[in-house]
């Protein structure tokens, strides 16, 4: 619950900057049931405790959340349950009136394809022009492969908690997030890396003068590190390329 707390700090201190919401304005918030959405809830109690007013749905099944989840929960004077199809209707008036949208529906935890009625308030949720601010990662994006996964929100900023996760980084994470900004938590520590500074004007490889009667060790050998099982083509090509810059002979060490 501290860390959760610590979290949905942090993210309240990086939407505000970021995001400059208007003090008038209502911004309704999507907590799904997991860590992602405990985060989420912070963020509302946190922007309502300095005067704004927040629209909280909660989406999914209660009795699956966590207890962390639901300290913050029990915390909030009112929340909206989306828990089907029906609920949506119920709200659909306030959800697409929304001007400023957190979104922490599903985050790191998607494990499985969108579907049902997380699938069509993924899609109303796009459709409000709403300036989306998702925690993590837009939820809908895969965390390991960064698919809309067949849908995801499409975020105006994320606020990344801690470290980069690889769906931040490959594929549609890149047109789908927005602005992304890594916040400090205090949960990774710094570590000792050797550091050097590396003047390259000093570094350059010239290329000898081969004689005819030259062997393949007289003018170098390079080794070159990457690819595996059918993802040769780059390191094949950057052998070839040391080959056709001047190298004698060229190693290739893979993971195959």
């Amino acid at each position: 619950a501290q860390l959760m707390y610590r979290a949905g700090y942090t993210l309240t201190k990086d939407f505000l900057s970021r995001a400059k919401p208007k003090s008038d304005v209502c911004i309704s918030v999507f907590a799904g049931v997991g860590n992602n959405g405990g985060d989420a809830l912070v963020m509302a109690l946190e922007l309502q405790k300095i005067g704004y007013q927040v629209n909280v749905f909660i989406v999914g099944d209660l009795t699956k959340a966590s207890n962390a989840f639901k300290i913050y929960h029990n915390q909030l004077p009112k929340r909206f349950p989306l828990q089907n199809s029906f609920d949506l209707l119920q709200h659909e008036k306030e959800i697409m009136s929304s001007k400023v949208v957190i979104d922490g529906i599903f985050g790191i935890g998607l494990s499985k394809p969108v579907t049902g009625h997380y699938l069509e308030l993924i899609e109303m949720i796009n459709l409000t022009k709403a300036m989306i601010y998702s925690v993590d990662i837009p939820s809908g994006l895969g965390p390991e492969t960064g698919l809309a996964n067949p849908v995801s929100i499409k975020a105006s900023l994320t606020g990344i908690v801690a470290y980069y996760k690889y769906g931040n980084l490959l594929n549609e994470a890149l047109d789908n997030q927005g602005d992304v900004k890594v916040l400090d938590i205090g949960t990774v520590s710094d570590r000792n890396i050797s550091k050097e500074y590396v003047d390259y004007t000093s570094r350059r490889l010239s290329i000898h003068h081969r004689l005819h009667q030259t062997h393949k060790y007289d003018v170098g050998a390079g080794i070159f590190i990457g690819g595996r099982d059918s993802m040769m083509g780059s390191i094949q090509m950057s052998a070839i390329s040391g080959l056709k810059s001047g190298l004698g002979i060229s190693f290739v060490f893979s993971k195959l």
